[in-house]
């Protein structure tokens, strides 16, 4: 039994297929094919069921599978533990769901540098469904996500909220003062990938108006979202700080008739939380969120963590 088998074991069984496996892990999709087969005959056992929907893993795969996970999560653990024995300091590798700014991210950023001055702080920037992956892989230390955890392996800290609402081009009156959600589908949308908590709202919002929205057009990066709305091309659902600028100067407005706030949260694995860098990092976080006495860390708004005019209202998602 091999790592690379494994890795290939845990690919197949997440993607259900062997060729999307093969290029996940760039190499080719025989070469997948033959580490399962490997691995079932090293265990004396079958690991997938092999059907017309795609691999499906067996009972037996399905117990193994976990345990795989395990080791995989255990060698990239060593790894990292070895490359900050090398210059003797802590490694943090953490994702942000939105930009620094709206994270308020970079005060945080000044208490863990001081607190650890030799700390080796690794930041990036991601999408919510992404980062959850790259925590329960072990890829990551601690991310920044907007989607519901429901998984029993990870910890979940609310750390800021996002006040959704569904961006209109600044002319289209008779959509802004119209009440009626069908008035929704009056014109194409631009939407995000599925890896974005974004998408998951807006499907949730679909699904509970009965709304038959026309998605036209995909962008993932923030700014080529806002341009179709602002030149009238498109409606959006996206973070009301995202737009804020483009609110100021009237070039986008709100529709009035729908917000929902949304909780951001900071995660990371359960069975990590003793270990040294993150347990300081995560006490650096508790006084963070005390100072700022449960004010959602996003300049300029100033509300509370999650916002009770808006628990009170009428929340479709």
């Amino acid at each position: 039994m091999e790592l690379y088998q494994l890795k290939s074991f845990v690919c197949v069984a997440e993607e259900g297929n062997l060729t999307r496996a093969a290029e996940r892990l760039f190499t080719s999709q025989p070469a997948v094919s033959a580490h399962i087969k490997a691995l079932e005959e090293g265990f004396g056992m079958k690991l997938f069921s092999r059907t017309a929907q795609g691999m499906v893993l067996t009972d037996a795969g399905e117990i193994l599978v976990e345990e795989a996970e395990k080791i995989l999560l255990q060698e990239k653990r060593m790894k990292a533990r070895a490359r900050s024995l090398q210059d003797g300091v802590c490694c943090l590798n953490l994702v942000l769901n939105r930009g620094p700014k709206a994270l308020h991210f970079h005060t945080l950023f000044q208490q863990v540098v001081t607190e650890f001055p030799d700390i080796q702080l690794q930041v990036s920037q991601g999408k919510s469904g992404a980062i959850t992956k790259s925590v329960l892989s072990g890829e990551i230390d601690i991310g920044f996500s907007s989607l519901p955890v429901d998984n029993t392996k990870m910890e979940a800290i609310p750390f800021a909220y996002e006040e959704m609402v569904i961006l209109v081009p600044s002319d289209k009156e008779i959509i802004l003062n119209n009440d009626d959600w069908k008035v929704l589908e009056t014109m194409p949308w631009v939407y995000t990938s599925p890896q974005c908590s974004w998408r998951h709202y807006l499907e949730g919002m679909i699904q509970e108006r009965a709304l038959d929205l026309d998605l036209r057009y995909m962008a993932d990066d923030d700014d080529a979202a806002l341009h179709f709305v602002i030149n009238g091309l498109a409606l959006c659902l996206m973070d009301r700080f995202e737009a804020e600028p483009y609110l100021e100067d009237g070039r986008l407005k709100v529709w009035p008739h729908f917000k929902v706030s949304n909780q951001i949260q900071l995660i990371y694995l359960r069975d990590r939380r003793d270990e040294p860098t993150l347990r300081g990092f995560l006490g650096l976080v508790e006084i963070f969120l005390k100072d700022n006495a449960g004010v959602v860390p996003v300049p300029g708004v100033q509300l509370p963590l999650i916002s009770p005019e808006l628990q009170q209202e009428d929340q479709v998602i």
